[in-house]
């Protein structure tokens, strides 16, 4: 099939690509991913952990990317990966409710349709993120919430898991040392494990290492873990956000991460996911401000410092949050002392904990087409156009090599 000169315009991402017989390509803007691990005041030795993981998910999340699928299954790949890490507030991290039970609440939202699925106070499934993708693809609801978002897992092929899977060791340890909302101050020196004597990997317990005999216990569920993502295709961004809520939080209780506006949100020119103190972020309506902000052309860094340092003003309450524009500008920032991050665009890792903190790693495993332009937006666009990929010659060539 000859395909000859064909032109893709779109105005409102701003850009231009050119496909010829040649394939030549101009103008266009490469995938990239953002990934937050929560906000809080996290130990050296927790963020290390946390810092990996966001930069094992982004890759997970990045992979796909550069596989010619969309922003929406990066952004599903990514917060899976955080998903299966108990030392983050979702899926088998989560937190407890009042009666010892895993109550998890999730969102994504695909910028370029408007697309978008949540669901809310959702127990006993592994990945609350692929429930809220499925929900945004096969209904025109766009959130369910308890047994009947529970119930609609069957059919997305997710795993039910009995009563008590989902309580990760760190749960159960705030749970249990948590009154009246605050973690104890003091926790019993013999009830813990003396990390010297151990072998191999002990950061799990790092939450309530001693310097020396009943020192204060740095605060698990002051921290703000949920965990978010946005990601750029090429052609479109996508936001997710999930999260297992307060510690001790009431039965049925829902939180900011499901409601679209609130933590997490996406259009075709921004995408917004936020961590914080839930209730403050929904009066606000933090993450459609943030992104209205940025469409009225606020510097993303600027919209984030305006929201939250408001919200930490009005409220008394930390949050954080990460902000994504396709042409790959990126910005986070954050009230609380730390929030583990990552970001991937051009094969090159960002990452870091603190404010304007930044570390670079270079990726080796995306692939560029031979005219240096990158063999995912050359998929995208001709799946989007309905053009046989076997007709590209420059692809075929490419994908041999």
């Amino acid at each position: 099939m000859s395909h000859g000169d064909i032109t893709y315009c779109d105005n409102t991402l701003n850009k231009k690509i050119v496909l010829n017989d040649d394939c030549k390509c101009y103008e266009s803007n490469t995938p990239c991913i953002i990934v937050h691990g929560g906000a809080g005041n996290f130990s050296d030795n927790i963020v290390i952990e946390k810092m990996t993981a966001c930069k094992k998910a982004a890759i997970n999340g990045y992979k796909k990317l550069i596989r010619g699928e969309t922003s929406v299954d990066a952004v599903e790949a990514a917060l899976w990966w955080l998903e299966c890490d108990e030392f983050f507030n979702c899926s088998y991290g989560s937190v407890l409710n009042e009666i010892g039970k895993v109550q998890m609440d999730a969102s994504i939202m695909d910028g370029y349709t408007f697309k978008c699925g949540s669901v809310a106070a959702v127990s006993d499934i592994e990945h609350p993120i692929t429930l809220a993708k499925y929900v945004m693809n096969n209904f025109p609801n766009s959130i369910f919430v308890g047994d009947g978002a529970k119930n609609l897992a069957k059919h997305a092929d997710i795993n039910w898991l009995s009563e008590g899977n989902m309580t990760a060791p760190l749960a159960r340890l705030a749970f249990d040392t948590e009154e009246k909302g605050k973690l104890d101050s003091v926790v019993d020196n013999q009830s813990l494990l003396d990390l010297n004597t151990l072998i191999g990997k002990t950061t799990v317990f790092d939450i309530v290492i001693r310097k020396k005999i009943d020192t204060p216990c740095q605060s698990f569920v002051d921290s703000s873990d949920t965990v978010g993502c946005v990601a750029y295709d090429g052609f479109s961004i996508a936001a997710g956000t999930t999260t297992g809520g307060l510690n001790k939080k009431l039965v049925g209780r829902v939180g900011d991460s499901p409601i679209l506006g609130c933590g997490t949100y996406a259009t075709r020119n921004v995408g917004c996911s936020l961590t914080g103190h839930g209730e403050s972020i929904m009066k606000l309506g933090l993450a459609r401000a943030i992104v209205e902000d940025v469409e009225h052309n606020v510097p993303i860094e600027e919209a984030l410092n305006n929201h939250f340092t408001h919200m930490l003003n009005k409220f008394d309450q930390i949050g954080g949050g990460i902000v994504l524009q396709p042409d790959g500008h990126w910005a986070t920032y954050f009230t609380s002392e730390k929030m583990p991050y990552a970001v991937i665009e051009n094969n090159l890792i960002t990452y870091g904990a603190r404010l304007y903190e930044e570390k670079r790693e270079i990726y080796n495993e995306g692939r560029r087409c031979e005219c240096d332009f990158p063999i995912v937006l050359i998929i995208r666009y001709l799946h989007r156009n309905y053009i046989d990929i076997s007709s590209v010659q420059c692809y075929q060539s490419c994908i041999s090599a």
